[in-house]
C-alpha cells in the first residue's frame, strides 16, 4: 500500500500541484526532457516488474507466489535503480542539472557531514515512535468502519514522508524552476519503490514470511493510468495549466477509492 501511495501521490499530487501552480505563474514551463524521461522509464519499469507482473505469473494466478521469482525481479529493481544513479551522477549527468546548478563548483561537503547524523537520528526516532503510533492510528480507523484501513494507514504515512519534498518541489515550480521539481518529486518516488521493494523482500526471507506482491483491479487501472499520463505530459518538455489540472483530478480520485473503495 505505501509503494502504491507513494508513485500515486508523487505523479499525480506532487506533479499535479507543481504543473498547475508554475504554470498560473509563468504560463509555460520547460525541462530536460532526457532527464524526465530517465525518471519515468525506470519507475514504469519498476512499478510494473513488482506491482503487476507477479499477478500474471502461474504462481500469482494460483493465488500464491514463487520466491525465486519475486527475489529476481527484486534484484533487477536493484540493477535499474543503480543504473539510474550512474546515469544521474556520472554519465548523463547534465540531463538533470538546473541552470544554476552548472554554476556551483562547491559541494558543500562539511554541511553534509553535519546533516547525515542529524538525519539519522531523526530516523532512529521516527522508527522508534512509529510502532505505537501505527497502533492508535489503526485503532481509530478501525472505529471508524472504514473498509481498507491499511490503505488509509500507507496513505498517510506516505503524505507525512513526502511533505518536505512537497514543500521543496512547489517552491521550485513557482519560482519557474520546474527541472528541480522534477528531480525532487520523481526522486523520491523512485528512491522509495527501488529500495522498499527489495528491502522488503530481503526482510520477509529473513523472518520466514513470504511476500505476495500485486494490486487491486481498481489500483492497476489507476496505476497504468498515470504512468501514461505522465509520459505525455511530459512528452513535449513543455508543461501548461492542463497538464497539472488533470494530474490533481486524478489524484484527488485516487484519494477517494482509498476512503471508498
Amino acid at each position: 500500500e505505501a509503494v502504491l501511495s507513494t508513485v500515486m501521490f508523487v505523479c499525480t499530487g506532487i506533479v499535479g500541484a507543481c504543473l498547475l501552480l508554475g504554470a498560473l505563474r509563468h504560463r509555460e514551463q520547460e525541462v530536460r526532457q532526457q532527464g524526465v524521461n530517465g525518471y519515468l522509464s525506470v519507475i514504469i519499469a519498476i512499478s510494473v516488474l513488482c506491482l503487476l507482473l507477479p499477478e500474471t505469473t502461474a504462481a500469482g494466478q494460483r493465488g500464491g507466489s514463487n520466491q525465486f521469482q519475486i527475489g529476481f525481479i527484486m534484484a533487477g529493481t536493484v540493477l535499474l535503480y543503480g543504473a539510474f544513479l550512474f546515469m544521474q551522477t556520472v554519465r548523463h549527468r547534465d540531463d538533470f542539472l538546473v541552470d544554476d546548478d552548472e554554476r556551483q563548483d562547491d559541494p558543500r561537503r562539511t554541511r553534509m557531514l553535519v546533516h547525515i547524523p542529524l538525519l539519522l537520528a531523526g530516523l532512529v526516532g521516527v522508527v522508534a515512535l512509529s510502532s505505537g503510533v501505527a497502533a492508535g492510528v489503526e485503532e481509530g480507523l478501525g472505529r471508524l468502519g472504514l473498509r481498507d484501513p491499511d490503505a488509509v494507514v500507507g496513505a498517510a504515512v506516505v503524505a507525512l514522508l513526502l511533505l518536505p519534498e512537497t514543500i521543496t518541489a512547489i517552491r521550485a515550480a513557482r519560482r519557474n524552476e520546474l527541472q528541480r521539481s522534477v528531480n525532487t518529486a520523481l526522486g523520491s518516488a523512485l528512491a522509495t519503490i527501488g529500495l522498499t521493494m527489495p528491502a522488503m523482500f530481503v526482510v520477509s526471507q529473513l523472518v520466514g514470511r513470504p511476500i505476495a506482491l500485486g494490486l487491486d483491479p481498481e489500483d492497476r487501472i489507476q496505476l497504468l493510468l498515470v504512468l501514461v499520463l505522465s509520459i505525455v505530459s511530459f512528452g513535449t518538455g513543455r508543461t501548461n495549466l492542463l497538464n497539472g489540472f488533470v494530474h490533481l483530478v486524478l489524484f484527488a480520485i485516487y484519494v477517494m477509492t482509498v476512503f471508498v473503495p
